[in-house]
């Protein structure tokens, strides 16, 4: 630079201006948690699932997000922000709408996040249910049209999760998950009644050890007792209602 241009720079003035921006910054990330989190206590279709009390059995457990985005395209920044912030590890959506023009591995795009979904699933607008999941916790086997064959016209997704930390010895030794979809007044409420036994039975047959279920989904008018009653150790975990109006879990 030539004499008459040069500035002189004060580093500590910098460091102080650094400073002030990173404390400004956290006050704002603060007051937006905050905000947020009045907003979720307002809310009274939100289900908080305690852990079990086993801390070390606990840890492998993921974080759930059951969720019914009714098309996650123009939601897509929200979701990012709240399975980042509430450290999510598994989402199971119900009606993604996923679009065969942008599937969804191109619109969910979480680092280290595994999207697992089935476009070719109905031909009209809408469903399409999906599982979002962490592979830094899990190593995640796709079971969806490979292991798992599902008919056409049934809405639903597989995983096996197997936590990366596990052993021998633990309790928990993989998770089959679920992510199901049946739209009102269905005609293949049956069909997908079948499907999910039939998946129960043979995975059940080939993880004989420390395997546990997570089947998640929108089921509306959907009689559950069938599969409540494919083992003792399913449960109803969504007691209330998780729509309000018209009320409906």
């Amino acid at each position: 630079c030539s004499g008459h241009d040069k500035q002189t720079f004060h580093p500590s003035g910098r460091i102080e201006k650094n400073i002030h921006e990173n404390k400004l910054l956290k006050e704002r990330i603060y007051h937006f948690r905050e905000k947020r989190r009045k907003n979720i206590l307002k809310m009274k279709n939100l289900v908080r699932i305690q852990k079990h009390d086993k801390v070390f059995q606990a840890f492998e457990l993921p974080a759930v997000l059951n969720l019914n985005p009714r098309s996650i395209y123009n939601k897509k920044n929200e979701f990012v922000t709240f399975v980042k912030e509430e450290e999510i590890d598994l989402v199971c959506i119900s009606e993604s709408w996923e679009r065969e023009d942008l599937t969804l591995d191109k619109v969910i795009q979480i680092d280290d996040f595994k999207v697992i979904s089935n476009v070719s699933q109905r031909q009209e607008k809408g469903g399409r249910p999906a599982i979002v999941v962490n592979e830094k916790k899990y190593v995640v086997e796709d079971l969806t049209q490979s292991v798992i064959s599902i008919p056409w016209g049934v809405e639903a997704v597989w995983a096996v999760l197997t936590p990366k930390n596990v052993n021998a010895a633990s309790k928990i030794q993989k998770i089959v998950v679920g992510s199901i979809y049946c739209k009102p007044d269905s005609r293949k409420k049956s069909l997908l009644l079948d499907h999910i036994a039939e998946v129960f039975h043979s995975m059940s047959a080939k993880y004989k050890k420390g395997l546990h279920w997570l089947i998640c989904g929108d089921t509306n008018d959907l009689k559950l007792e069938s599969i409540l009653h494919l083992s003792p150790s399913l449960k109803q975990v969504v007691q209330n209602s998780t729509r309000l109006d018209p009320p409906r879990m």
